[in-house]
Order: structure tokens, then sequence, then C-alpha cells
């Protein structure tokens, strides 16, 4: 049953139950949680209705449902207005309430509302719980805060894997590649790694030109039984092409074609790149072939990677590139600005 059925079918039972004068608190509660997956809306509208009834009594759990279902929808701002219902005297505010408002603010990065949110916990003689922290270093990942999203990661007597792995992510973002394997070695200490967390560490080698380091932690993969996916491969090929080492990324590549998971464009104009780079032109219209074989459509990347690093005459160049629409002048263009600024592609 999917998100929108389960909704509708709650409604109709809800409905079917306050023409019975059976709906309660916690029936709306229930209903709450069940349409807010799919619709913040309606669960507003029926918080409003708990709010006016004079049958029923408005209580924590409605609230919170409500609270979750905007930081679902990415209603951060409704999220925090909805918590000010809370700090009436005859609620008792608890931390799954701030959990679900500092989670509303993960979406747009809002690390600064998420840290007065924290401050506003303490303050009410809560303590945070693992929850609260996890949520902080995903908000501040989000918002590109590497070194608080470390000392939120360093509050935790106990890290988990979506704490680490999150805290990894926020380092990539940041470039600080020398942190994230720090911090994914700390992980492996505690046997907590994920594919997720070693995702993340690849792609911020691959992003600082640390080729050697991505290919190791894909190898060490291996030993760990992590099975890689299309995205370790995608930053793995990259970091390979930025490196150009194409002979690597082209075997990567390969590799990849004989596993479960399919190379998709991103992946193949990676590998054409690091080809087209080191002018080994039979292998670029190799791969330029197995793409098509593979039923990927090429684009103006693939094109200026595979066709303009080869010696082919500009009356080809031009039929080959009408194809996709553009202009031979386009091609060139777009083959100038990859070379002078190759960490665009």
């Amino acid at each position: 049953m999917s998100a929108q059925d389960q909704w509708f079918y709650a409604l109709s039972l809800l409905s079917l139950a306050s023409c019975n004068r059976a709906a309660d608190a916690i029936g709306y509660s229930s209903t709450i949680s069940a349409v807010g997956k799919a619709s913040w809306t309606t669960a507003l509208i029926l918080l409003k209705e708990l709010q006016d009834s004079e049958l029923f009594v408005l209580d924590v759990v409605a609230v919170n449902a409500s609270i979750t279902a905007m930081a679902r929808s990415n209603q951060w701002q409704r999220a925090l207005s909805l918590l000010q219902i809370l700090r009436s005297p005859k609620f008792q505010l608890h931390v799954a309430s701030f959990n679900a408002c500092i989670s509303a603010c993960e979406a747009n990065g809002f690390w600064q509302h998420a840290i007065t949110l924290l401050e506003d916990l303490c303050q009410q003689k809560l303590t945070p719980d693992v929850i609260t922290y996890c949520s902080l270093i995903s908000v501040c990942e989000k918002g590109r805060q590497w070194r608080v999203a470390c000392c939120f990661l360093q509050l935790l007597s106990s890290p988990n894997v979506i704490a680490f792995s999150a805290a990894i992510s926020s380092a990539e973002k940041a470039l600080q590649w020398t942190i994230a394997l720090r911090l994914l070695q700390q992980m492996r200490e505690m046997r907590l790694f994920n594919l997720v967390a070693f995702n993340a560490a690849i792609s911020a080698c691959e992003k600082c030109g640390e080729w050697p380091q991505a290919l190791a932690l894909l190898r060490s993969m291996a030993h760990l039984r992590l099975r890689a996916d299309a995205i370790t491969f995608s930053s793995a090929i990259s970091a390979m092409a930025t490196g150009e080492q194409w002979a690597i990324a082209v075997d990567l590549l390969h590799s990849l074609r004989l596993s479960e998971a399919r190379p998709n464009l991103i992946i193949y104009n990676a590998a054409l790149c690091a080809c087209g780079a080191a002018a080994q032109n039979a292998w670029a219209l190799r791969l330029f072939g197995l793409l098509q074989e593979d039923s990927l459509q090429p684009d103006v990347v693939t094109y200026c990677s595979t066709v303009l690093a080869t010696t082919l005459p500009a009356m080809l160049l031009q039929r080959l590139a009408t194809v996709q629409g553009l202009s031979l002048q386009e091609l060139r263009e777009t083959k100038k600005r990859r070379t002078l600024f190759p960490q665009e592609s």
C-alpha cells in the first residue's frame, strides 16, 4: 500500500469513527502520522480540528506527529511554530519534539537554527539523545559546517553509523579528504563501516585529486565484504580521470560492467575523459561503442571526450555533432572550457 493509499484509508477510518462518536485524540494522532507522509497540509487541518474540538483534548503525540510531518515536507518554519504549542504549561516538552524540529532544518542546512534548538532543549532541562546529535550532524553536513559536525560527533559516547557517515559527508563537501579518511578509520576500528561512509570518503579523495587514496579505499572494500555500487565506481573512475590514470579508469569500468550494477553516462564520461586526456584515442572510441551497447545516449560531454580527442576531420566532426543538435563551434568551445577548467566536468 502506497503512502497516499495509507493516508486515504486512515482518513476514511477517522471519518467513520467520528460519525460513531468513537474518535479520540489517539485516533487523530495516528491519522496525522499516516497522512503526514503524503500531505503536510492535511496533517495541519487535522491538528486544527483536534485543537478546536470540544470533545477531545489535544495531546503531545498529535503535535509531535504534525511536527514530523512538517519535517518530512521541508516545512521547517511551520515545524518551529508547532513547537510553540507545546510550551503551554499543560504540556510537557519532550526531546522527540526538538529532534523533529532539528530534522526539519536539515534539508536547507539551517545549522544555526538547529543549534538554537539544542540550546533551547538544554534550557528545558532535557537531555539530548543519539537522534538529537545525528540530526545535528546531518544539518551541519547540509550547511557545510564540517568542524561543527565533528564537534557534535565527539560529544557522542558511542557514535553510530549514521553519525559517522554524516560527518564524513560533511568533510567531503568541504574538500577535507584527510578528515574524511580519519573518520572512516575510526569507524573501521569500531567495526561500524558501511557503503555510504566509503562512498563519501572516496568522493572526498576524488574531489581533492587523491586518486591513490580513492583506489586504495575501493580495493579495501572487497576485504570488508562491502559491495561497491555505481556511486562508488563513479567517484573512483572520476578520481582516476583527474589523476590521468586512464588504464585504471578503463579497468574499473570493465569491472563495473561485469558486476550487477550497470555503468551510467556519468561513469562512461569520466572514463572517456581519462582516455581523452591521455590521447588514448583507440580506447576512447572503444568506450564510445560500449556506451551505445549499454543503451546509453551520448551527450555533449561524451562527444567532447571522444570525438574531439581523435584526429577525425572537421567534416566528420560536424556530422557527428549534428546528431546531437550541436554546432561544431559549440563542441570546440565546450572542449576548450573542459581543458581550461577540468574540475567543472
